[in-house]
């Protein structure tokens, strides 16, 4: 990040003190109505300041103020440690919800706001965020299905701008960072913030690809203003599918697409399935990570309580139990396909860099390498 313009004399903290705010609005396509409003707002980060309930961020002083560099909560943003997070700073969840396929549109806006004492433009910025779902009405049906837009800014989805300033520097005051200058009227900063727009579809694709190369789901979203401002922020979101989905998978492979990871005598192979036997053995419930619920683990069909878990390098097929090394070796993590982003690789969590592949029809944990066959032999195809 690099710092925003900020008062001189730094009455709020030493260098940027910032908000997070985030407007939600879910709605239906079908009827236009509004199904639910939201706009979860963090604490001021940066400077404690001796200041109750701001969070320490950056590293200006012994006490926080975010300077040119820095990076927060650590130094690698786009990595989140747990799906169960409460709190409501990063890394938090906005929202959780159900959408419909083919009806439902959720709207997000996430902001950033440099705070500072005197005037406060967040509430102004409220009352538009409460009111977009009722503005774009009309709109709505052409944001469902998988071929919708789900990055946009406020003008091209038909919205006003959020927030117009009349000279910014030299006044003390919260406001976006992001702001630019308005075109028609040099002596005013303008914001046109980014919206997120997901549907059924486009959340369900997002959360299983790369769209920023920062890992599944994740999204990068810049907040650059004009010289004058200075500021640069990015800001990263992350979609995650979470409705606990039960029902069996089978996993495929990319490159023997008639065999499927099976196992037999509990031992692990790649198979192809001929008997109802077989395709009871190739079926499993995919559950969050019995290590880490950001992961995933695979329980068996036909013997429930019994898990895939790395043993020695290879796959197998064994009863649960609460030792933490069995909990380890049942999970992985799920990355886009090393041979095919729409399919899936399965990293372990306690082997970082081995992934699940397939080598003479048998299933085992190697180590990754820059081959062609190896990436085709590590990816598999989800198959409901």
């Amino acid at each position: 990040m690099t710092e925003t313009w900020d008062d001189m004399w730094q009455g709020d903290g030493k260098r940027d003190e910032v908000q997070l705010s985030t407007g939600i609005t879910v709605a239906s396509a079908r009827t236009g109505n509004v199904i639910y409003r939201g706009q979860p707002t963090s604490p001021v980060l940066g400077d404690t300041n001796n200041q109750n309930g701001r969070v320490r961020a950056g590293s200006a002083s012994n006490k926080g103020g975010l300077r040119s560099g820095d990076s927060f909560p650590t130094s690698t943003p786009w990595i989140r440690d747990s799906l169960n997070i409460g709190r409501d700073w990063p890394p938090c969840k906005v929202w959780e919800g159900t959408l419909t396929q083919g009806e439902d549109v959720c709207l997000i806006v996430p902001t950033i706001w440099e705070y500072d004492p005197g005037q406060h433009f967040l509430e102004g910025w409220a009352d538009w965020a409460f009111d977009i779902g009722t503005k774009i009405r009309d709109r709505l049906p052409s944001l469902v299905g998988p071929h919708a837009q789900w990055q946009v800014n406020a003008l091209s989805l038909g919205l006003d701008l959020a927030v117009s300033i009349k000279k910014i520097t030299g006044t003390s005051a919260s406001r976006p960072i992001g702001m630019k200058p308005d075109p028609k009227n040099r002596d005013t900063h303008v914001f046109d913030p980014y919206v997120l727009v997901l549907n059924y579809d486009t959340a369900d694709r997002i959360a299983r690809e790369e769209p920023s190369g920062r890992g599944r789901g994740v999204l990068a979203v810049r907040y650059l203003e004009s010289p004058d401002l200075r500021g640069d922020y990015m800001l990263y979101l992350q979609v995650d599918r979470v409705d606990n989905d039960t029902r069996p998978v089978r996993l495929r492979s990319a490159n023997y697409p008639d065999r499927f990871i099976q196992h037999r005598n509990f031992l692990v192979e790649l198979v192809e399935p001929t008997t109802d036997g077989d395709r009871r053995d190739n079926a499993f419930v995919p559950v969050p990570g019995l290590s880490d619920p950001a992961g995933v683990s695979f329980e068996s069909i036909s013997f429930p309580g019994h898990y895939l878990r790395h043993q020695g390098f290879e796959l197998k097929l064994q009863p649960r139990t609460e030792d933490a090394l069995f909990m380890l070796d049942a999970t992985f993590r799920e990355l886009p396909g090393l041979a095919d982003p729409k399919a899936s690789s399965f990293e372990s969590v306690n082997y970082p860099g081995h992934f699940l592949r397939h080598r003479g029809f048998r299933i085992y944990l190697d180590p990754a390498i820059s081959e062609t066959l190896y990436r085709q032999d590590a990816t598999f195809f989800r198959v409901y």
